[in-house]
């Protein structure tokens, strides 16, 4: 029996994700690519590290005992350098994978392993919020490769490359999203072409014939019904006995041949390649053609149509009418093996008509001049935009592509790939149509089309260009109004709650998805088309008249969503817009507001108001019942960050709480920086009855206690540690026995209501992304905004001119302080000169000196 090869791939949950659909993971293409050829087993197992696999190593190689694999894939370390249970020590890491390698190599005699190194991780998203987390992924990855050198075994770094877009191919910091598993396929795939040319899709021998039922290869059936006379023909010396034992072995499965041929038949002819009739036995290169002749076929009149009565008969029974004694046409051979991308037939209209071939392929002309110099600058603009922006080492990669397909040295497959691996399968689809039209060799610039509608049609899971029970799909996709005449096309296909929502236009314009509850329909605001989620994954600024009529919530100095085809078109723009219309560069009038600020604002300029307000109602004159109820002065001037936010709560049995507010942090200088935006949202159960306002300032009292806040969201009691501010002779103890920092994160509340105050522990404080790319015209992270990468905004000086009249008011509370002990002079009792507080025993209101009352 011919049976194909086997690649094995072994790793942990990042190697069993792959196998999803719906994330088009690296080992569903591979298994695509590697069709009749190759079996593509996936033994990925969540969890798992190098000792986890060496425990379980029996198991596996005796699963693969019978046939050994071809090529065993292995990844593995990303749970050996994790900060969890599941850590293996650098060392015995290394020993671990030198003793799987071996074990395999051992067991399975030649079977080839190819090493890759963990990936990096994102550490702002991923569930081990680990600092370090990525640079231990790094040391495990040089350690394989170090592994690898030493047995002499193809390995490849999946670390390095991908660590600049770790915060783009991943969907929880940890395991690959859509575009990842591309990145990832692509490099696999180069890899394996370098190394082990002999596996590649196109060297591994195809299984010509599987049958229907069972997956029985035709070649082992038909061996049952081989006429004996045909024995010498074939086999030469001693092969008649291993005919007629595969005779045996295969008489039932011919009975089911012959079930599903519907025919008593035998084999007519084998054709027989070169070199195979020296004797021996046919071996797993030796794909023989079977054609099967009919020996039972009843004939029908061709003047009468009448049915005769046996096969064999030479006249008709009816008008007497003589049957040609023509021989059955012999079926033509099986056509050869497909490319790579074979191209799908398209849908038939119904079981009675034959499907329509595919429509061909309209070749564009050459562009010249202004044409081609447009076309040739929206060409770099998409790659340049492809990875975030600035992919200059894509640009110049893609330039020595073209090149090279240009004059021949590269095919279209390869500069396909190439151009998939770097901007994606669907900017891809869209690059296209324009690109072979910088190409003057007619040719080369039919060869792309027909390879590009090949492989969306081939790949309809994977480009989703091909709407299922759709019959007007166009391969070519000349420009964009291609896609605006297909969106009508089969308007049922929008199924669920939204489907007579969107039922004027129910299909995604570029990637003709449909749209449903989960897919929701979104307008680019600079051309128009309606598009998916995934088609238009960015906001940027669109400059003023240029957005579409009618742009709903148009704002010059706010992002608006646009799509992937007018991005690379608005990224050299940015700059420019955001300099000029940028929301943080508005100067704003700020007025004192209340005491008791609005819990919630949409824009960060409100909440830099918002926030000025509540500084002012902690450190004015009157905001206690007691004087000695300010915020001493050393904390302010110590604290390394402010995290101010205004909550409201409210309730019966179970209660909700909701506010926003902002963090700002000291930078090295002593200036503060730019504010960040930031929310909480969160339930709470119990006997619990009315509502509350609460102004609420946390003072971060050390660095790390500001880098908490650049991560996504902070857990309060898990992640940062908060305790209840002291107030008057307390926290001046406080604040005096600490060092160059506060040593605590001190939060103070004031409020107003039923409630007597609000506790924080266990509240989940997140960024809010959106309002930070409102506020600043782009989208920046919190820990480049709090690390002093962006300049002080125009729009948030109330803020820092009250946290600067705070300080003058702290100083001049000192100096009134220091007036009034100089005032009461020395102890009346003992003649002490000065009143020194005490510093532990903080409700001691002696002096610590004399032990007297001043």
């Amino acid at each position: 029996m011919l049976q194909p090869a086997i690649l094995l791939c072994v790793g942990d949950s990042n190697t069993e994700l792959t196998s999803d659909p719906d994330s088009l993971g690296w080992q569903v293409r591979f298994t695509k690519d590697y069709v009749r050829r190759a079996d593509v087993i996936n033994r990925g197992a969540e969890g798992w590290n190098t000792a986890m696999w060496i425990a379980h190593l029996p198991t596996l190689l005796a699963e693969w005992a019978s046939k050994a694999p071809s090529l065993v894939l292995l990844i593995l370390g990303t749970n050996d350098a994790s900060p969890t249970h599941l850590h293996i020590p650098l060392p015995d890491y290394q020993t671990d994978l030198e003793t799987l390698v071996r074990g395999m190599q051992a067991a399975w005699g030649g079977t080839r392993v190819l090493l890759a190194t963990p990936l990096p991780v994102d550490n702002a998203v991923s569930d081990w919020k680990t600092s370090s987390f990525n640079q231990d992924a790094g040391m495990y990855a040089a350690a394989m490769l170090d592994v690898a050198t030493h047995l002499h075994v193809p390995a490849l770094d999946l670390w390095t490359p991908l660590q600049p877009i770790r915060t783009t191919i991943f969907v929880d910091g940890l395991h690959l999203n859509r575009d990842g598993n591309v990145l990832v396929y692509g490099m696999l795939r180069d890899k394996i072409a370098a190394d082990f040319p002999d596996l590649t899709p196109r060297n591994v021998t195809r299984v010509r014939r599987y049958l229907t039922r069972g997956s029985r290869v035709a070649e082992c059936v038909t061996l049952a019904a081989f006429p004996p006379r045909h024995n010498n023909r074939l086999f030469h010396g001693g092969g008649a006995p291993r005919l007629r034992r595969l005779r045996r072995q295969c008489r039932t499965e011919f009975q089911n041949l012959k079930n599903i041929l519907r025919c008593d038949g035998h084999v007519e002819c084998w054709s027989i390649p070169p070199g195979h009739h020296s004797g021996a036995f046919p071996t797993t290169t030796y794909h023989p053609t079977i054609h099967i002749k009919p020996t039972t076929m009843f004939k029908f009149c061709p003047e009468c149509g009448v049915k005769s009565s046996t096969s064999g008969s030479k006249f008709c029974a009816e008008c007497g009418f003589r049957f040609e004694q023509a021989a059955v046409s012999v079926p033509p051979p099986p056509p050869p093996p497909s490319d790579p991308y074979p191209v799908a037939a398209p849908r038939a209209a119904s079981f009675s008509n034959p499907a329509p071939p595919p429509p061909p392929v309209q070749v564009p002309p050459a562009a010249t001049g202004a044409d081609a110099q447009t076309i040739y600058a929206q060409c770099m603009d998409t790659i340049r935009a492809a990875r975030g922006g600035n992919n200059e080492a894509g640009v110049k990669t893609f330039k020595a592509n073209c090149k090279a397909y240009g004059l021949g040295e590269m095919d279209a497959a390869t500069f396909h790939a190439s151009l998939v691996a770097d901007i994606g399968a669907e900017a891809t689809s869209v690059l296209v149509p324009n690109l072979v039209r910088l190409i003057p060799d007619e040719e080369k610039r039919r060869a792309l089309l027909e390879y590009d509608g090949a492989a969306i049609r081939a790949l309809a899971i994977d480009m989703r260009r091909v709407s299922v029970g759709s019959d007007d799909t166009d391969s070519s996709r000349g420009s964009m109004t291609a896609y605006n005449a297909n969106s009508m096309t089969n308007p049922q296909q929008s199924r669920g709650f939204l489907s007579g929502r969107y039922a004027d236009h129910p299909h995604c314009d570029i990637c003709r998805a449909s749209f449903d509850l989960y897919k929701r329909r979104h307008q680019c605001r600079f051309c128009g088309l309606y598009v998916c989620s995934a088609c238009s994954p960015m906001k940027l600024l669109i400059p003023s008249g240029q957005e579409i009529d009618g742009c709903k919530g148009y704002n010059e100095s706010e992002p608006q969503r646009v799509c992937i085809q007018c991005a690379p078109r608005l990224h050299p723009l940015q700059d420019e817009l955001v300099a000029k219309h940028g929301s943080f560069q508005k100067e704003q009038v700020h007025q004192t507001a209340s005491r008791i600020q609005v819990p919630y604002s949409a824009n960060l300029e409100k909440e830099c108001c918002k926030a000025a307000d509540i500084v002012t109602n902690f450190f004015r004159d009157d905001w206690g019942a007691a004087k000695d109820r300010g915020i001493p002065a050393s904390f302010l001037e110590k604290a390394h960050g402010l995290a101010i936010m205004s909550i409201a709560k409210a309730g019966f049995i179970v209660s909700a709480q909701a506010g926003t507010g902002l963090v700002i942090a000291k930078l090295p200088d002593g200036s503060w920086s730019a504010p960040s935006a930031i929310g909480t949202v969160g339930i709470s159960g119990g006997f619990e009855i009315g509502g509350e306002l609460v102004e609420v300032m946390i003072i971060l009292g050390s660095a790390n206690a500001v880098k908490v806040f650049h991560k996504s969201q902070v857990n309060v009691g898990a992640g940062l540690d908060l305790t209840v501010g002291p107030y008057g002779r307390a926290a001046q103890a406080a604040a005096a026995v600490s060092g160059s920092g506060l040593g605590a994160n001190y939060a103070y509340s004031q409020s107003k209501g039923f409630y007597a105050g609000i506790s924080l522990t266990g509240t989940v404080i997140a960024v809010r992304k959106e309002v930070n790319l409102k506020f600043y015209g782009r989208a920046l992270d919190a820990a480049n905004i709090l690390s002093g990468d962006v300049e002080q905004p125009n729009a948030a000086k109330p803020l820092y001119e009250a946290v600067h009249q705070a300080m003058e008011g702290v100083k001049a509370h000192r100096l009134e302080t220091a007036r009034r002990v100089e005032a009461m002079g020395a102890c009346r009792s003992c003649g002490c000169g000065t009143f020194v507080p005490h510093t532990t025993q903080v409700w001691n209101k002696n002096c610590k000196t004399c032990k007297h009352i001043h």
